[in-house]
């Protein structure tokens, strides 16, 4: 089995094997066998991700017990383990000596609360398990995300604000070594083995010196090679993992394209933008471009009118929008078709589902066909993106150009928030906007003149 599956890393560039070998076969040590030998013996290049649906199935003493077998002690130089922000503190904020400077009432809140955590003597049951739940949620959504960021903070005053600055600073300057001691994705490129769970994997990597993203998008996976374990309870989790980011979502989809519509049809444009704007070298993605399509969606799917779907045949409680922007909703008495038609006597766009006779009987040649709609804007905010995108780094490069060598760079962050400005979009807009596509072009320094569709429908899971 490991010689198959070496044979197979080292021979394509891409592909899917599958071992469907029973449990107890070996699996999992013919793959950190092979794991390692690539690297050592092939002198293997790309990078290697397990992962597997549970922590506690991560094949950690599996792949250590390879390198001492073979004396190397390069596991920790080599392996990163990805756990939570969360685990990292848990783990090892503890263990290191943290500066004055760093010690501020946030890290002694964490302090307080792990020493209560980790207090051996402490059985936690009824009202001390309900503290520590609320110690461990304080930790994770507060404290640690206030911990991290006053980190950033201060290390950019003394570094500097370029990431090659912050780097170099966290690799070799000794007053800040324990910031990778317990934050080691800090460094997450120069590893060459990932060992983690498959929802960490298609959750975001949060690191401290670039933007966060999702290892599904990043460059990191480009050509790697992905284990993973279990692979049909893994679908399920993937699976599960999706619906549970979409139902955290309570986005509007519509409403923000006409956000955008609105702006791009009465708001004035400063000179500059419309220029770097139309000055994109793909067509589809210019300022005209997509002030034409956004007209053009506007009048097709009659958004100016209020869509209201017929409530009959459906469960609201069970009706959520994927993260890819597409509609899933819980239909009842068999009413799979889905039609939408415009009521003009009420001004408004109505949504039915229905049988497949009543489907045929009532509609009507210019029904609107909520799935286009659906394609629609997302094709259109995926364009919409990456015109931000490519116009930030743009506008950041026209405005430098301008400016002295003594004084601060217009950073792309700084250009984007401009440009946000002018179509005065909230938190929550910008969020749906700079997601999961978007970060992958944040990060990567060549960004491309096309834009996959990494919807759901197209790319499977």
């Amino acid at each position: 089995m490991k010689d198959t599956i070496i044979d197979f890393m080292n021979k394509k560039d891409n592909g899917l094997i599958i071992s469907d070998m029973p449990t107890g076969f070996g699996k999992t040590y013919n793959c950190v066998q092979a794991i390692y030998e690539y690297i050592y013996i092939y002198s293997g290049t790309k990078k290697q991700f397990y992962i597997t649906t549970l922590k506690k199935n991560l094949p950690i003493e599996d792949l250590k017990d390879v390198y001492k077998q073979n004396n190397n002690k390069n596991f920790n130089k080599d392996v990163l383990v990805i756990k939570s922000n969360y685990d990292y503190i848990y783990d090892n904020f503890l263990e290191v000596n943290i500066p004055i400077k760093f010690q501020d009432d946030v890290y002694y809140e964490i302090e307080r609360k792990l020493k209560f955590l980790k207090n051996s003597e402490i059985k936690f049951e009824n009202t001390l398990l309900d503290m520590k739940l609320e110690a461990e949620k304080i930790i994770r959504n507060d404290l640690e995300p206030k911990f991290r960021s006053n980190i950033l903070k201060i290390i950019k005053k003394d570094l500097g604000k370029k990431k090659e600055d912050l780097i170099n600073g966290l690799k070799n300057n000794a007053d800040y070594k324990w910031i990778v001691q317990i934050y080691p994705t800090v460094f997450t490129d120069d590893y060459k083995v990932y060992l983690l769970t498959i929802d960490k994997f298609l959750l975001k990597n949060t690191v401290l010196i670039k933007p966060s993203y999702y290892f599904i998008g990043d460059e990191i996976t480009d050509n790697s090679i992905i284990f993973i374990d279990e692979f049909d309870t893994g679908k399920e989790t993937v699976e599960r993992s999706l619906i549970d980011r979409a139902l955290s979502s309570k986005n509007d989809y519509i409403k923000l394209f006409l956000k955008i519509y609105n702006t791009f049809q009465n708001h004035i444009f400063t000179k500059e933008l419309i220029e770097l704007g139309n000055d994109i070298k793909n067509d589809k993605y210019t300022f005209n471009s997509l002030i034409k399509e956004s007209q053009r969606i506007f009048k097709e799917f009659k958004l100016q009118y209020n869509y209201k779907t017929v409530e009959s045949s459906i469960d609201t409680r069970q009706s959520f929008l994927f993260n890819d922007n597409s509609y899933h909703t819980m239909l009842r008495n068999n009413n799979n078709y889905i039609r939408a038609a415009f009521d003009e006597e009420n001004q408004k766009v109505n949504i039915y589902f229905e049988k497949r006779k009543e489907y045929y009987e009532n509609r009507h040649q210019d029904d609107i066909i909520i799935y286009s709609l659906v394609r629609n804007i997302s094709s259109f905010l995926n364009k919409f993106r990456f015109m931000i995108l490519t116009l930030s780094k743009n506008y950041s490069n026209y405005i430098n150009d301008f400016r002295k060598e003594n004084e601060d760079k217009f950073s792309i962050e700084s250009a984007m928030s401009t440009i946000y400005r002018e179509f005065s979009f909230s938190k929550e807009e910008i969020g749906i906007l700079m997601d999961e596509l978007c970060t992958d072009f944040v990060v990567r320094d060549n960004i491309n003149t096309e834009i996959p569709d990494m919807t759901f429908y197209n790319n499977g899971f």
